[in-house]
């Protein structure tokens, strides 16, 4: 079983070293994790899933939290825990925190040539909402837009 709790200053290492590991993830600067709890920021919500058995982080999801509107802006699984339903935990207790929270959308954006993500998002309730054209670089890459109205 995995625990998901909201991410501390002290797993700072675990997250960028998680992210560090996983070329599907968005690549930020120490900085950006810096500010994830950094109080005069704009506030994030940043979730981490535990192994409960050796208290390691296994991932962890950032959402730009604004108002009723929040973006997810990473989700990044270890290589040793993908495909066991880290994703679909850490997604589905966002949304859980999102509806708590008043938001009304929640949206996100994905490398079209990331089917495994794109299946998640779909398989938490996500549907995609347009495109956009060469988004990502290195490689240059479309992104499929998703979004998840909160009614």
């Amino acid at each position: 079983m995995i625990t998901i709790r909201p991410a501390r200053p002290a797993d700072l290492p675990a997250l960028i070293a998680l992210e560090r590991q996983t070329s599907a993830a968005a690549h930020w600067s120490r900085t950006q994790y810096e500010a994830l709890f950094d109080s005069s920021a704009p506030r994030r919500v940043t979730l981490a899933a535990e192994s409960p058995a050796d208290q390691v982080l296994c991932g962890f999801v950032v959402a730009l939290a604004t108002n009723d509107e929040w973006e997810i802006e990473n989700i990044v699984v270890a290589l040793s825990h993908q495909r066991c339903g880290v994703g679909h935990y850490m997604v589905a207790a966002l949304i859980a925190e999102a509806r708590l929270y008043g938001a009304q959308l929640i949206r996100l954006e994905v490398r079209q040539s990331n089917v495994a993500a794109q299946r998640l998002y779909q398989k938490c309730g996500f549907q995609i909402a347009g495109e956009r054209k060469n988004y990502y670089s290195f490689p240059v890459e479309n992104a499929v837009l998703f979004s998840l109205r909160l009614a």
